[in-house]
């Protein structure tokens, strides 16, 4: 069900929301954690996203991958447009992650 939850958050209408996906997909915190923003074109692949959803929470259940860290992400919709983009990347690595910011972008 938090899947679908997830889905139906990240189709919905503009402005896109950072930070929805990790805050859903949180593993308990075991250590430093990794924070990545990624920007998406406005007609993204849902089914793309949710693997990259789940490839984090896999990471972050497998201590054995990052021992004592957390891998953490936001999405942001770049509209297509290269100033949403810039846009977008900015607000990524400034203001996402309740300001702490992305640490890298994908």
């Amino acid at each position: 069900m938090g899947f679908l939850l997830l889905a139906t958050i990240l189709a919905a209408a503009p402005p896109p929301r950072t930070d929805v996906v990790h805050r859903r997909l949180a593993q308990p915190a075991h250590g430093p954690e990794f924070r990545l923003g990624g920007l998406l074109a406005s007609q993204f692949n849902v089914g793309q996203v949710m693997a990259a959803a789940m490839a984090v929470a896999e990471i972050n259940i497998n201590t054995d991958l990052l021992p004592h860290h957390t891998l953490r992400f936001a999405l942001r919709d770049s509209a297509c447009d290269e100033d949403e983009a810039l846009l977008g990347a900015i607000h990524l690595a400034k203001k996402a992650f309740d300001g702490l910011g992305a640490q890298a972008m994908l």
